[in-house]
């Protein structure tokens, strides 16, 4: 029995849309298929699929934001606040295991920062079609979301049509020429 070839190709990245004021939360992944972008939102019990086709998408946006160090400032904060007491009392007792104990919490703080810090800046990424905007959780972090636009942007010109010099500059949002006057 012969294989069916495969439809879609999973991009890099997977991320959570919270709902609920936080309290839950949706896992999402980026699909690409032959002439579209497929997000994939599922749960436990449910998936939604929403279809971007290539010759649709006006945009995709991606934004820095500051979640990075918003995370490394907490858990730094959490090694201070754990592993601070245990230190402290190694200096009044002097006793072997305080120390161990405050060097072992502090490093497990310390390898979740290291962890963070590696995968890259955070960021939003949203895709902007005529219809709608919708963002891309999957594409939170800012190498991934690079990766997947350098894999989307030849599917897209293809798709689209790569713009002239002079359809660019009669366009709508492009500023006109300002000429100086000499005196």
């Amino acid at each position: 029995m012969a294989r069916a070839a495969k439809l879609y190709t999973k991009l890099a990245g997977r991320g959570l849309r919270r709902t609920a004021f936080g309290l839950t939360a949706t896992r999402c992944q980026l699909w690409l298929g032959a002439d579209h972008l497929l997000t994939v939102d599922y749960t436990i019990a449910t998936e939604e699929y929403r279809r971007f086709y290539f010759r649709d998408i006006e945009a995709i946006v991606i934004r820095r934001t500051a979640g990075r160090q918003m995370w490394n400032w907490i858990l730094g904060v959490l090694a201070v606040l754990t592993a601070g007491p245990f230190f402290i009392g190694w200096f009044s007792e002097r006793s072997t295991g305080l120390l161990v104990t405050s060097v072992c919490i502090a490093t497990l703080w310390l390898v979740f920062i290291a962890i963070n810090s590696l995968r890259g800046a955070t960021c939003q990424a949203h895709i902007r079609t005529a219809a709608q905007t919708e963002q891309l959780p999957s594409l939170g972090r800012l190498p991934v979301a690079r990766k997947a636009l350098a894999r989307l942007q030849p599917l897209i010109l293809a798709a689209q049509g790569e713009a002239t010099p002079e359809e660019l500059a009669a366009a709508p949002w492009m500023a006109p020429e300002v000429k100086s006057v000499s005196s």
